[in-house]
């Protein structure tokens, strides 16, 4: 039943003439629908002040009538006014009575009657801030046109599939008294499927690829009509599907209708509580009628990004060139025009089953202000900032970012010339026999780089004798900070004529709690020139010293140490041993 059908039958159910079956169907919609309750609640009190007035002179049909002709018409006071005069004076003495007790009677605020306006929402502008790992936070400003004093029901629509509907905040610019009294997030999104089940007992009207027309009421339907697409603009259904449709006649006679026959299906309307796009639905109670501007946000999934490197290495391997790029990708199910764009660079925590920020980052942008301050990281495409524990990357101007999109833009503009090392990395119980080939290079400003690297993959090139640009390796770096002694690592695969052999050439107990272990490095150079190894040790555990070294090492962390050795040319052998004494 719609709004219409059930004001009908609320004075019928008010004096208890409605079967259970009828009531039940009343109160299920009245459960739905605020505006049939707020009416229902002012008619009942209206029978309320019926039943304290009671002429015996005034008979029940004439107070139905009063209260039948409210339902319908609230404010009809002077026309009852009027027809008081041709009363007799116990009747017309009844109803000046009632009119003045209903008129004095306090009443919230109703929602609007069916054909009054309602609230429109006009989208502004967006600011969007995307996180690595699948989240964003969507702030939207938008205004809600021909508002009302007192309670009224707006629907924002054009928000993700993915929104989390416990993170919404809602702020009204204008009228900062303006609240939310209740929200629902409709998600029940129009198909053809959906709407075909939906619109079962309606007419409808089917054209079919003959361009004949059959009208009728909607009896079954049967099978998939996913490939049909649904057109909000005038209500129809177009494609064709796999399955049938029956519908029957004036006369109750049956047609069953292929779906794969099927031009068009047109509609009435849409079925109730059916959206096209994901929607948010508030009871909005404000004091200021008229137009308001309002700040909506609220976290969603379905958004990431990551950053893409570009390396083009010098002819002498000494020098690159370093080029960074982000991809945004947008499976968010909406889509955001003209929007500012932010980028958050750092592992954010996240409780997955709540799906809620466990850190203060989702407040700060919440509150629609950067109080970031700007580094000289300044770029083309984003200029970089530090924000809370993290790196924040925001775009030079707006972009459009599209449903089911992936969108790239500088990071920064080329760092060129910066100076690497080329070395060898060695580590014999992970590699085996293979030795990785390294370019190393620290993320300093000297060094003409000293820029914020998020985490992602690096592609490096390098130009054949002929001057194309080819291939060498890939590799992923983390989140690396621009300062002393970060170093960035580049591998880039296994070399082939440099080789190493590892091997433990003694292991024993001191006691019960000390051991010693001697291990032993080899590493062979078939290349024309000498090279440099580091030999990386990284299974020291527990409290350990070096009891015996061939070579000096540095110490990396609490399990690693690393050896850098000089290998001579032409098949030349260098040799590290050492001993460790590790207690437990």
């Amino acid at each position: 039943m719609n709004c219409n059908e059930i004001k009908n039958l609320m004075v019928e159910c008010l004096y208890g003439e409605s079967g259970p079956d009828r009531k039940s169907e009343i109160n299920t919609h009245l459960a739905s629908c605020p505006a049939c309750r707020e009416e229902f609640a002012r008619l009942s009190g209206a029978r309320k002040a019926l039943d304290k007035l009671q002429p015996s002179q005034v008979s029940a049909a004439l107070k139905s009538k009063v209260l039948a002709d409210i339902c319908q018409k609230p404010r009809v006071f002077n026309k009852w006014l009027k027809y008081a005069a041709g009363l007799s004076a116990a009747a017309a003495v009844f109803v000046v009575m009632f009119i003045t007790l209903f008129q004095t009677v306090p009443t919230i605020p109703v929602p609007p009657a069916s054909g009054e306006e309602q609230p429109v929402v006009k989208k502004g502008g967006f600011c969007v801030t995307v996180y690595n790992d699948n989240l964003a936070m969507i702030r939207d400003s938008s205004t809600i046109q021909k508002l009302r004093a007192g309670i009224n029901t707006v629907h924002f629509d054009g928000v993700t599939k993915g929104i989390k509907p416990d993170s919404v905040s809602f702020r009204s610019i204008t009228a900062p008294s303006t609240q939310v009294l209740e929200q629902n997030y409709e998600y029940d999104l129009a198909s053809a499927s959906k709407i075909l089940d939906k619109y079962i007992d309606r007419q409808i009207s089917i054209i079919t690829d003959d361009n004949k027309t059959h009208t009728g009421i909607l009896a079954a339907f049967e099978g998939d009509a996913g490939s049909m697409s649904y057109s909000p603009s005038d209500y129809s259904i177009r494609g064709a599907g796999n399955g049938t449709v029956t519908i029957s006649d004036k006369s109750g006679a049956l047609e069953i209708i292929p779906l794969e026959l099927v031009n068009t299906v047109k509609l009435g309307a849409l079925p109730a509580n059916m959206v096209v796009r994901p929607t948010l639905v508030w009871e909005l109670k404000s004091d200021s009628p008229g137009e308001q501007n309002v700040e909506v946000g609220y976290l969603s999934e379905g958004m990431s990004w990551d950053a893409d490197y570009v390396v083009i290495v010098s002819s002498d391997d000494k020098k690159i060139d370093f080029k960074g790029w982000v991809n945004i990708k947008n499976n968010s199910g909406a889509v955001f025009p003209n929007a500012a764009l932010k980028l958050i660079a750092g592992d954010v925590n996240i409780l997955k089953p709540e799906g809620r920020l466990r850190n203060e980052v989702a407040k700060d942008e919440m509150m629609w202000e950067d109080k970031a301050k700007e580094t000289s990281g300044g770029a083309v495409g984003f200029v970089e900032k530090s924000f809370f524990e993290y790196h924040m990357y925001t775009l030079q101007g707006k972009t459009t970012l599209k449903d089911n999109e992936v969108k790239q833009v500088t990071l920064f503009p080329e760092l060129k010339q910066v100076p690497v090392k080329k070395i060898y990395l060695y580590n014999g119980k992970t590699f085996g026999k293979k030795v990785r080939n390294i370019l190393e290079f620290e993320n300093i400003k000297e060094n003409n780089m000293g820029v914020p690297l998020p985490k992602g993959r690096i592609k490096v090139f390098k130009a054949d004798i002929d001057g194309q640009l080819e291939s060498i390796g890939e590799d992923k770096i983390d989140h690396t900070p621009a300062g002393k002694k970060e170093m960035v690592r580049i591998a880039l695969g296994s070399a082939f004529d440099v080789v190493g052999e590892w091997r433990e050439t003694e292991h024993k107990w001191i006691n019960d709690s000390t051991e010693e272990i001697s291990c032993e490095i080899k590493v062979r150079n078939h290349t024309e020139k000498d090279v440099d190894v580091v030999v990386q040790e990284d299974h020291l555990y527990g409290s350990w010293e070096m009891a015996q070294k061939s070579a000096e090492f540095e110490k990396k962390n609490a399990n690693t140490v690393e050896f850098t050795v000089k290998v001579p040319k032409d098949g030349g052998e260098t040799t590290v041993t050492y001993t460790v004494r590790r207690s437990y």
